[in-house]
């Protein structure tokens, strides 16, 4: 109980913190520079806010800046042969990795400036983010020593997309055959003209949320690799890591069948 209200207690004060440095962000170091470009937008407006918020957990790992998504190369990489270059994955704007299980559970993509509509651009990185987070719930599955049905329900994954003085939080589950791609809340970022000053507290209500659905991810994630087997009926999990073949092997499949 007393742990409990230590961390209680640590866990106010880091996000009092977090406020402050978003305040200091909005009222003293808003620059029109920032706002430019995607990078500079990513480095010197997202990444102040996101890195002190997402950080407070120490499980979480944050990697910013066109990394690759190692869970979609292991996808494409395991159906070419041994002597055809490897994938190193798609690039993504930012990834965080649950440390605990070194996996991916989170991707964020970052369409253009923010004061540039570019709705190809956002359909295409939104397209992006559904594919890469399925590749990444793929990947968890593979890790499970006797995936079932129960434990792929439970598991769901998240995406944030920045687009147009907006952010938007997506999810990708399975609850039955089918994957469920949706996108689950919308509100304004920090811009130079999206925020105005008496907006700022629900700016900080909403965008402080994004920890608490990535504690989810990892508690789902403890209970799915720790469930009592005992107590499940297991089912057979029948999913293609990937619809990709290489070509080559396309070809031999096709000569053996003439």
């Amino acid at each position: 109980m007393i742990e409990a209200l230590k961390q209680e207690v640590l866990d106010s004060a880091d996000r009092t913190l977090w406020i402050l440095k978003v305040m200091k962000l909005f009222y003293g170091s808003l620059d029109p520079s920032n706002f430019a470009n995607k990078d500079s937008y990513l480095y010197f407006i997202l990444a102040p806010i996101l890195k002190p918020l997402l950080l407070q957990d120490t499980r979480n790992r944050f990697v910013f800046g066109e990394s690759n998504l190692k869970a979609k190369a292991v996808e494409i990489n395991r159906y070419l042969d041994d002597d055809e270059r490897g994938f190193a994955g798609p690039k993504i704007d930012a990834i965080l990795i649950d440390k605990k299980y070194n996996m991916e559970i989170m991707t964020i993509e970052v369409s253009g400036p923010p004061n540039k509509i570019n709705h190809t651009h956002f359909l295409e990185d939104r397209n992006k983010t559904a594919k890469n987070l399925k590749a990444m719930f793929k990947h968890i599955v593979s890790k499970l020593e006797d995936p079932s049905i129960i434990s792929v329900r439970k598991l769901k994954l998240r995406g944030i997309q920045f687009y147009n003085n907006q952010a938007y939080i997506y999810s990708l589950s399975r609850p039955c055959d089918s994957y469920v791609f949706s996108l689950d809340m919308v509100f304004p970022v920090l811009g130079q003209s999206s925020i105005l000053h008496q907006s700022i507290p629900t700016f900080v209500k909403q965008f402080s949320a994004i920890p608490w659905l990535i504690h989810e991810t990892h508690a789902i994630l403890d209970d799915i690799f720790t469930f009592d087997k005992s107590q499940e009926i297991l089912e057979e999990v029948n999913d293609d890591p990937s619809p990709h073949v290489s070509p080559r092997k396309k070809q031999k499949a096709k000569n053996s069948e003439e």
